[in-house]
């Protein structure tokens, strides 16, 4: 359960400013358009591949690092991945307002969540 929290919150890191900047999460390019993000607390890490349209849009972050429990307690290692889709302008920030969060299953995919008018609320600290 620590590691899912800790890919979560990787997930969402680059929505929420100054989270993926912070010295336990590392950074590797894969390519043009992906990247390979470690994060590590406490003794355990947890990653995920970011993929970015040409124009540097967020579009998904995919794992291995995740756990699927079955309602009869079988616990196995599935894919899981965010989408980021619908990018708008608001408050002069693009970010995307609708989000899929999906179960990659070898028989297909279950989308677990699916939040359309997705909003990001930003407020100053002190």
């Amino acid at each position: 359960m620590n590691q899912a929290c800790l890919v979560t919150f990787l997930s969402e890191s680059l929505v929420m400013p100054n989270a993926a900047l912070q010295d336990y999460i590392t950074w590797e390019a894969i390519d043009a358009t992906q990247a390979k993000a470690t994060i590590t607390y406490n003794g355990l890490s947890a990653n995920g591949i970011f993929t970015f349209s040409d124009s540097g849009q967020l579009l998904a972050f995919t794992t291995e690092d995740r756990s699927a429990i079955s309602a009869d307690g079988t616990v196995q290692q599935v894919a899981w991945s965010v989408l980021f889709k619908d990018y708008k302008t608001i408050d002069g920030i693009k970010q995307p307002t609708h989000l899929q969060v999906v179960w990659n299953y070898d028989h297909g995919d279950l989308v677990y969540f699916n939040g359309n008018n997705f909003t990001i609320e930003l407020y100053p600290l002190g």
